[in-house]
């Protein structure tokens, strides 16, 4: 075959170049021009070739013809476009290369790169439809993903179902049609999350609102009000009213300070409970890096999130932080990468409220005492400035309204803490730190009053017994002394 020259040459060269990896890329591949096809198709079938072929240049001519097809068919602008697009978020080299290049808003998953393609695939008024994970709602990864959307293209029609309905995705997911023109009307939403049982369950409340739209579950809102709370989340549900809230209100970070902490590379080298070590060697009453270095202990607080519980309680981890964290600083991979992550060290030991990462149920937070390095899943926020009201914003928090806006924010299972960041606050005259106080008194005499707590003294079950007479009752626990509060040393010993 003669070699490609004239005026198409370097488009056709081009285009060969664009699908040397079409086996992989596929129909991501990316068109930065428009090509005259018909043309670029004459240029090739003109070409001379030998007649006895002798190096298969007849079959290299017709590679490329069919590359030029592939070409024109993906160019197209259809009508509709409906995908079941691939979920992937770990790329090999030259994919994560070409994705970053091309799609680099939109490259958290191979998932959220062909909702952007499907619907610029399809003409101005067509549509695309789609079945997906449901986490580009909601989390921060794909927030550049829903702005996109929000702003030029149209949310037809959603449907968010239940978190497990459909067991072979292995992921929760939503089903959706967006149109290819900016923002007209109002979108219609159905909320499947309170139905389970699967895709049968599913699909009998899709028709059930189909078949009457007044049903409590099916909503319509313009999407134009997604903008208006911080992250776009797709929150077709939020009023009126709470919409209102997120635009008047002071957003969270301007209150608190949220962080995430410590990543050790490997807790089972670096984490125990605090019974498992000796108690000589924690220190509980550090309230700077510098007071724990100074202490000489090997051990501290390590507030790991925890299980559901309000206003106190989780204190059940200690963490390795001998010499400043040496060994966890120091802590690398065979090529010397190190494996550990020490987040925002300057808030370590500082008081706080702190809520688990993973909140499959409802929200709760906890005031958590001086003393304590934080971790990646005990995510935290701190003082912004000294005369912060932590109590008074923890009583807001633990409130029923702030479970319903957390899950407008982000209803996966994991709160992050942007989601907390962008949480609106508005002023109240009304005082809860008394309350709160309470609260925080009651929940950590009931965490005191077990084993599991490093300030038990008694089981609530000997309470009324006085002290002379505790030494009747056989109890196979001993009591240590932890410093901060002198909490003296003694055994409870059996009846002889």
């Amino acid at each position: 075959m003669d070699a490609l020259s004239g005026e198409y040459a370097d488009d056709i060269k081009q285009i060969i170049e664009l699908f040397s990896n079409a086996g992989e890329l596929g129909s991501i591949i990316k068109f930065d021009k428009t090509f005259n096809w018909t043309k670029l198709r004459e240029n090739v079938e003109d070409m001379h070739t030998d007649a006895l072929d002798i190096f298969g240049m007849n079959q290299s001519k017709k590679i490329v013809l069919k590359v030029l097809t592939i070409g024109e068919i993906m160019s197209t602008k259809y009508d509709v476009a409906v995908t079941n697009p691939p979920y992937l978020n770990k790329f090999d080299p030259d994919m994560k290369k070409y994705v970053k290049k091309n799609y680099a808003d939109y490259s958290g998953d191979l998932f959220s790169v062909f909702i952007f393609n499907n619907i610029n695939l399809v003409k101005i008024g067509g549509y695309a439809a789609y079945m997906t994970p449901f986490v580009w709602m909601f989390i921060k990864t794909y927030e550049k993903l829903r702005s996109y959307l929000v702003a030029n293209k149209e949310i037809s029609s959603l449907i968010q179902m239940e978190y497990s309905a459909f067991e072979e995705a292995t992921v929760p997911i939503n089903t959706f049609v967006l149109k290819n023109v900016p923002n007209g009307s109002n979108g219609t939403y159905i909320k499947l999350s309170a139905f389970k049982g699967g895709m049968n369950v599913q699909r009998d409340k899709v028709l059930e609102a189909i078949a009457n739209p007044d049903i409590d579950y099916l909503y319509r809102t313009n999407q134009a009000n997604f903008k208006k709370i911080p992250g776009s989340p797709i929150a077709y549900w939020a009023s009126k009213n709470l919409i209102h809230d997120f635009e008047v209100g002071k957003r969270m970070e301007n209150i608190v300070v949220p962080k995430v902490g410590l990543q050790t590379g490997d807790n089972k080298i670096f984490l125990r409970f605090w019974y498992e070590v000796g108690n000589q060697n924690i220190c509980y009453s550090a309230n700077t890096i510098s007071e724990s270095t100074l202490s000489g202990k090997r051990w501290f607080p390590y507030n790991k999130g925890g299980s559901y519980r309000k206003w106190f309680g989780n204190y059940d981890y200690v963490v390795n932080w001998q010499d400043n964290g040496k060994m966890i600083k120091e802590f690398t991979w065979e090529n010397g990468n190190a494996r550990s992550v020490v987040r925002n060290p300057r808030f370590y030991f500082q008081e706080s409220i702190t809520w688990s990462d993973i909140t499959s149920g409802d929200f709760s937070a906890r005031y958590r005492t001086p003393g304590s390095i934080f971790d990646v899943v005990g995510k935290s926020a701190f003082k912004l400035e000294k005369q912060t009201d932590l109590l008074s914003l923890l009583g807001l928090l633990n409130a029923k309204v702030t479970n319903y806006i957390f899950k407008i924010l982000n209803p996966t299972i994991h709160l992050q803490t942007g989601n907390f960041a962008n949480f609106p606050v508005i002023n109240s005259k009304i005082s809860v730190y008394k309350q709160v106080q309470v609260a925080i008194e009651i929940t950590q005499n009931d965490w005191n009053s077990f084993e599991e707590s490093w300030d038990f003294i008694r089981h609530p079950l000997l309470s009324h017994i006085a002290d002379d007479n505790l030494s009747i009752w056989y109890y196979s626990v001993v009591l240590t002394n932890r410093g901060a509060k002198n909490v003296p040393i003694f055994r409870l010993w059996g009846v002889k």
